[in-house]
């Protein structure tokens, strides 16, 4: 893909994002679950943010990594983890 065309993953990424929080929504408060939020960039962005207070407001305890410092370990005793559409994948590495 050339840098001038558009990004087909978009509308794709963006359809996940909103069954994703739809389904976590609809679930029962889950006081006490523990989620790994693995995000891209230095910085939370807004959206990354607004997803991981609405997880907060439901009761989920959400621990955030960067994908280029998230670990093999940080995912364990986790009860679900979640790849933000600003984290890349190429940089998260498994077995880490």
């Amino acid at each position: 893909m050339s840098i001038s065309e558009p990004s087909k993953s978009g509308p794709r990424k963006a359809c996940i994002l909103a069954i994703m929080i739809f389904l976590v929504s609809t679930v029962s408060p889950a006081f006490g679950a523990d989620v790994l939020f693995v995000v891209g960039g230095n910085d939370i962005k807004a959206s990354d943010q607004t997803i991981k207070k609405h997880l907060q407001d439901r009761g989920f305890d959400v621990a955030v990594k960067t994908d280029k410092l998230v670990k093999s370990k940080d995912a364990d005793g986790k009860d679900l983890i979640i790849l933000s559409e600003s984290a890349r994948s190429k940089e998260v590495l498994p077995y880490q």
